[in-house]
């Protein structure tokens, strides 16, 4: 967790106050994720009708563990290919090609 705070700030006194917040949590909590269950066996496909006019497509596939050295430019790829507003995908179907929700 990170706090931050800027300005003209009283920061042993921000620092006496964080502590005091946090000083409620408990300290024994572990980083424990559950395994992900391997019971697929063949690919799938899941449609999901909404009374909307635009289209939302999700794609989903076996990736690196949360500890593998490249799982940062797997992210990168990600936001790239299409995950916010500002990825290409986004850039491409809407502002040049202009195909916009009506």
């Amino acid at each position: 967790m990170v706090v931050s705070a800027c300005g003209n700030l009283d920061y042993v006194k921000l620092e006496d106050n964080i502590a005091k917040i946090f000083s409620k949590v408990a300290n024994d909590t572990k980083n424990e994720f559950l395994a992900a269950k391997d019971a697929q066996n063949a690919p799938q496909l899941k449609f999901f009708y909404k009374n909307t006019e635009q289209t939302h497509m999700a794609l989903g596939f076996r990736s690196f563990q949360r500890e593998h050295p490249l799982k940062h430019a797997l992210g990168l790829l990600n936001v790239i290919l299409g995950a916010n507003m500002s990825s290409r995908l986004f850039n491409e179907v809407r502002e040049k090609r202009g195909l916009l929700m009506r």
